[in-house]
């Protein structure tokens, strides 16, 4: 039975399902009173981590430029919510907060050190040597219409999300050690 419920958990129907399942709850499953946070600058609160309305308005201005950008033409706010921007970007928030508190009770983070070269990194901000551009980064952080700080505090957490979600990616469950003491006792024969 537990081999069975461990092979089910570890193939891709399960995680599917579970895509599908955080999914529906991002887009259809939140009440009104999830969204009333627990002052009046949250638009949605999970545990003790709440989504402002300044995050939310910035993750839906980006994504109203991407879908701009893919159409290649401005839209109205009621032509972004007919495109659905609105509840994508509201199921964004909540799955981000979801990671975050998760993320928050598990204490992880990001060194500096690990965060400063993620940044140097990352070929936008690299000049024609090669080389890390405090002046090229400035320019994309500004033309993103961010600070710096927002800026790094939503690269930093959106690496420990892409963590998150990677050890939830993994096929190993259970330590193998584990394993095989449930297998071995699966596996006994008990006679009454």
């Amino acid at each position: 039975m537990l081999d069975s419920l461990r092979k089910f958990v570890s193939g891709w129907v399960a995680k599917v399902l579970l895509v599908l399942l955080v999914g529906s709850f991002a887009l259809w499953g939140v009440s009104g009173s999830m969204l009333i946070g627990a002052n009046s600058n949250s638009v949605a609160q999970v545990g003790e981590t709440n989504v402002t309305v300044r995050q939310f308005l910035s993750t839906y201005n980006r994504n109203m430029n991407e879908m701009q950008q893919r159409l290649g033409r401005r839209l109205t706010q009621e032509e972004g919510r007919i495109f659905g921007v609105e509840s994508r970007t509201l199921g964004n928030v909540v799955s981000f907060a979801v990671l975050d508190e998760y993320a928050r009770l598990q204490s992880l983070s990001l060194s500096e050190d690990t965060l400063a070269r993620m940044l140097a990194e990352n070929p936008q901000f690299l000049d024609s040597s090669g080389k890390f551009s405090r002046d090229t980064f400035r320019r994309a952080v500004n033309n993103a219409q961010m600070r710096e700080g927002d800026y790094i505090a939503l690269q930093n957490a959106n690496a420990i999300r892409g963590q998150v979600m990677q050890s939830f990616a993994t096929e190993t469950i259970l330590p193998k050690e584990f394993t095989s003491i449930l297998r071995d006792y699966d596996n006994e024969e008990r006679k009454f």
